[in-house]
């Protein structure tokens, strides 16, 4: 019989023990003690030592679990000596502590269990990393938006840790296309708040999923009236596509994350009524006028520059051919493998239902 723990399948003996570390050779990590309770639906675990990014990392529980070979953890029953754990960021990022801290069960994830950790240190390490150095129009939210718990779990045969939302889906990006007038004065702007996914801890990078809470990502925008605030409700901005059945994912490398690249891709959540990311064109359509929907594993996301002042008679001709500054899919160089599907608008009605390319 087996446990999964941390990514590890590990062997248990006759009475359903163990006493070891967690696999060998170069993804060998701390010592499990598990020691299987009377009734057999549950065992106790006892973890001291390394994990990956980790040190010093200890806490004993008594866990539920679900049958099968290997067995998993369903539900944490108790915690009988609470979390401590010093976390090393990746890139230079910064260094975390776990103290008096709470176990839980992760059912979505082999790992097992999951810590709590404050999401404030989190959101202190990622403050280091200006994206807007990559992506113009993005910036991590407020203090505010980062009181929830956030679960530490680890994976000890692929090296990785990463971080999961403990209570929902939290704020944590937000991307906001303005436009000033020809004093420099903001008076057009849109917001899009996308939530916390998931960050992932490797050797080399940090890669951070989130996703758009209006369930969708409007994208490359044109000014359509530039007498309403699209943040009212109104429809100030014409944007030329929207992605949908994906995660914004950021992936942070170099020194202190400086290298950042954005993608969208196929949505990281169990049940998704697709295993493509999309990307639905507003301006085009097929011979009955349907709209047309590109499906991919991957669009590159970038910035492109250009103007975001309002013209007047003062302005050079050059600038006049200046296109509108604007978060877009690009890529540099080679092609974007996509299959292309037309969209019946008689059995999808909204974009924004999570489901509305399973009909």
């Amino acid at each position: 019989m087996k446990l999964l723990l941390f990514g590890v399948a590990l062997d248990l003996d006759a009475q359903g023990n163990y006493h070891g570390p967690l696999g060998t050779g170069s993804w060998s990590a701390g010592t499990a003690v598990v020691i299987a309770q009377p009734a057999a639906d549950r065992v106790s675990i006892d973890f001291t030592g390394p994990l990956p990014f980790a040190s010093n990392v200890s806490f004993a529980c008594v866990c539920a679990v679900t049958p099968g070979n290997p067995l998993s953890l369903h539900s944490v029953i108790s915690v009988t000596r609470k979390a401590s754990a010093q976390l090393v960021l990746p890139l230079g990022l910064q260094t975390l502590k776990i103290e008096n801290g709470d176990v839980i069960a992760v059912g979505s994830s082999d790992a097992g269990l999951g810590l709590f950790a404050a999401p404030a240190q989190l959101r202190s390490a990622l403050k280091l990393v200006s994206l807007s150095e990559t992506l113009r129009n993005s910036d991590w939210v407020g203090n505010a938006n980062w009181t929830w718990r956030s679960i530490l779990t680890f994976h000890a045969k692929e090296q990785t840790a990463s971080f999961l939302p403990g209570d929902g889906l939290p704020a944590m990006l937000s991307i906001v296309d303005e436009f000033l007038d020809a004093t420099a004065t903001p008076f057009l702007s849109r917001r899009q708040t996308l939530d916390f996914v998931s960050a992932t801890l490797d050797v080399n990078r940090v890669v951070i999923r989130s996703t758009p809470r209006d369930k969708a990502l409007l994208l490359h925008p044109d000014i359509l009236d530039c007498r309403q605030d699209g943040n009212s409700g109104s429809n100030s901005f014409l944007y030329q596509y929207v992605m949908v059945n994906g995660d914004l994912e950021i992936t942070l490398e170099g020194a202190l994350g400086k290298q950042a690249t954005f993608a969208w891709k196929p949505t990281s959540r169990p049940n998704s009524p697709t295993t493509n990311a999309g990307m639905l064109l507003f301006r085009h359509g097929d011979e009955h006028g349907h709209p047309v929907l590109l499906e991919g594993e991957l669009f590159p996301i970038g910035f492109r520059e250009g103007s975001s002042v309002q013209k007047d008679s003062t302005i050079t001709a050059t600038e006049w051919e200046w296109t509108n500054r604007a978060v877009c899919v690009y890529k540099e160089d080679g092609d974007i493998s996509v299959e292309v599907r037309a969209i019946d608008p008689l059995k999808i009605r909204t974009y924004d239902n999570p489901d509305w390319l399973a009909a």
